[in-house]
């Protein structure tokens, strides 16, 4: 697949999404150009410069190699301090899209935000392709343009569905302690997309999908990435159909 296949409009997520959940559906991840306008990606940046200088209040700042990032609880920080950020990430078009593809009504998107800045020499364990132990929809924003020199997001689109086959023929083996195994992937480097965009971008993607983190050659990477709670059930699905059966059996459903 290309960049391409997975580039949609903002109006592709009018109305109950069919164009642009198809896509999602078929490929784990969306892109969507220009999806927020530069006046929301300018109160955005203030907001990222304050959070990133933060420690307390719902941002813990986050041990980062040569960049910045902190992590943001969005049920403690103050929603009147940051009314944009909390408009982006904590709304009910997003809430609607992350019950509609995990099939989950009890899944509210964003409960944290990430906020991150690489820059040149900036190296961690997300610069390696990999899927996420705990599965989760993001919704992740490009504050600046990026591109593959600047660290722009990479993927492999339609991996999701080896993905959940490892989690269906491994269940709980999926875990931090073999970390390895979200990281022993079948794919070529000719596989990957870089999804790159202007500020404004808009990108949502399962962490089924195979991804990374691109490395800063130049200049820097300005980002903020919204995910929810995890689900057990998303991260085991054996452990559901075995709730499933005992509870079938129990009331003869």
């Amino acid at each position: 697949m290309t960049l391409h296949d997975i580039t949609t409009t903002a109006a592709d997520w009018e109305g109950d999404f069919g164009k642009g959940m198809t896509v999602l559906n078929k490929t784990g991840v969306v892109r969507i150009p220009g999806y927020f306008s530069q006046e929301t990606i300018a109160d955005l940046n203030r907001n990222f410069d304050e959070l990133l200088a933060m420690n307390d209040g719902g941002v813990r700042k986050i041990d980062y190699s040569n960049g910045r990032a902190v992590t943001v609880d969005l049920n403690t920080l103050s929603q009147s301090s940051f009314p944009v950020m909390f408009d982006v990430f904590r709304n009910a078009k997003f809430d609607a899209i992350t019950k509609k593809y995990l099939n989950r009504p009890d899944v509210k998107a964003n409960n944290s935000v990430y906020v991150v800045n690489d820059v040149v020499g900036t190296r961690h364990m997300a610069n390696d392709l990999h899927f996420d132990v705990q599965r989760t929809l993001k919704f992740f924003v490009y504050l600046n343009d990026c591109s593959a020199v600047n660290g722009a997001f990479a993927c492999v689109p339609g991996s999701q569905n080896f993905t959940a086959k490892v989690r269906l023929e491994k269940g709980d083996q999926v875990n931090y302690e073999n970390r390895m195994m979200s990281r022993d992937l079948p794919a070529e480097e000719s596989d990957v997309v870089s999804v790159e965009g202007p500020a404004g971008t808009l990108i949502i993607f399962d962490t089924d999908v195979f991804h990374r983190t691109g490395i800063v050659s130049e200049g820097e990477r300005r980002v903020m990435r919204g995910q929810s709670n995890f689900i057990d059930e998303l991260n085991n699905p054996k452990s559901a159909q075995k709730k499933k059966g005992w509870l079938s059996g129990l009331f003869g459903k």
